[in-house]
């Protein structure tokens, strides 16, 4: 008889196969109960689950611990440790985002991802200014005990991973390619620096090389990671507003650093603070502080419930009356979700302004944020 996987290394396994995308993984594991009775379905029970003909072909083929042993033992020879979405200590921020990655391949150390984490983010042509900036914020960061979290380009990106080693944050580097391979080449040292000191993580199995539709899912996990990113230089079209506005959409906090109205790398930041999709960021301080009020929400014992007294500035604010526009806002939502679109078309009013007023009763208790961006009362 046939080994059989535990649910655990189903997921693993279905993950590793070629073919098999983020939205099969939906629909075959959408519809059973137990990830473990995968196993069981015939090619013609998988496509009735919405699976293509011939990758049902394929997870019938492949399903199995002969099929899936070599591939774990060539990560566990390469030091590389695999999280799944099944785990416990998979992070809590990222588990509740629209499209979280089923499974992530990290090297190095992994306690990181349960620190308070901050994203930077920037373009990899930065100027002088956005260079220092991205150098000193992410240093001061890390020094308050933030862990620097981004995508290892060129660029800001590098600025901001270098800097943050200096100091006990720590850092963590999320790849747009297979876990064995390093993008840009010039980053090599970077890389091996992170990997020994940080953490490297990966969405993608080995040997998946670096390509341009890779880096924009590459960054709804850096958004996804994180209660707040930080966008330091970009033009309108650069890859770290694809960052931010992710970060919007999952209701989290962006801040911008503004720059010269001359200049073209400070066009998208510009974008992000005139439409009211980010809040400015003049110093590193106006960003730790919001931390320093935060509990921390990656830590697992906060997630299942208090592990202490609450700060006494979130119980404060818990007490505190609703404003006007908070009660307006208040009064659109009920016990079913309501997405934030629906939202801005019944409020009449611009999305900064709601972002604002829609933090500010979750963090008064009175409402709660979904998958999506819907928000519900509780």
């Amino acid at each position: 008889m046939m080994e059989r996987l535990d649910a655990r290394s189903v997921l693993i396994a279905l993950h590793e196969m070629e073919g098999v995308g983020w939205m099969t993984l939906l629909r075959v594991l959408g519809h059973l109960t137990d990830w473990a009775t995968v196993q069981d379905q015939s090619a013609e029970q998988l496509v009735q689950l919405g699976v293509r003909a011939d990758t049902a072909a394929t997870i019938r083929s492949c399903l199995n611990a002969g099929w899936l042993a070599p591939k774990l033992e060539r990560y566990r020879a390469a030091g590389v440790d695999i999280m799944t979405i099944a785990d416990d200590d998979y992070p809590f921020l990222l588990e509740r985002t629209t499209t979280p990655p089923w499974v992530l391949y990290l090297k190095g150390r992994r306690e990181l991802l349960a620190r308070p984490l901050v994203g930077v983010v920037g373009t990899r042509t930065p100027t002088v200014y956005g260079h220092k900036v991205a150098g000193d914020m992410a240093r001061q960061f890390s020094a308050a005990g933030l862990c620097i979290v981004s995508g290892i380009a060129r660029g800001i990106d590098s600025s901001a991973h270098r800097s943050a080693l200096q100091e006990d944050g720590g850092t963590i580097a999320v790849l747009g390619c297979g876990i064995d391979r390093i993008y840009p080449p010039e980053n090599a040292s970077l890389y091996r620096e992170v990997e020994q000191r940080g953490l490297i993580v990966s969405e993608y199995p080995y040997g998946t090389p670096p390509q341009a539709g890779l880096f924009p899912l590459r960054n709804r996990i850096i958004a996804g990671l994180c209660p707040a990113t930080l966008v330091i230089e970009g033009s309108e079209k650069s890859g770290s507003l694809i960052t931010a506005r992710k970060a919007v959409e999952e209701g989290r906090e962006v801040y911008a650093v503004p720059g010269p109205i001359t200049s073209p790398k400070s066009k998208g930041t510009l974008q992000l603070l005139r439409d009211g999709e980010a809040m400015i960021a003049i110093s590193a301080v106006d960003i730790i502080s919001v931390y320093k009020r935060r509990p921390a929400v990656n830590d697992r014992e906060d997630k299942n419930g208090p592990a202490g007294e609450k700060d006494s500035e979130i119980a404060e604010l818990e007490r505190m009356p609703l404003s006007p526009d908070e009660a307006r806002i208040y009064r659109l939502l009920s016990f079913e979700p309501t997405t934030i679109d629906r939202l801005l078309e019944a409020s009449q009013t611009n999305f900064g302004h709601l972002h604002a007023i829609l933090l500010s009763l979750t963090l008064k208790k009175r409402i709660a944020q979904l998958p999506g961006s819907s928000y519900i009362v509780i």
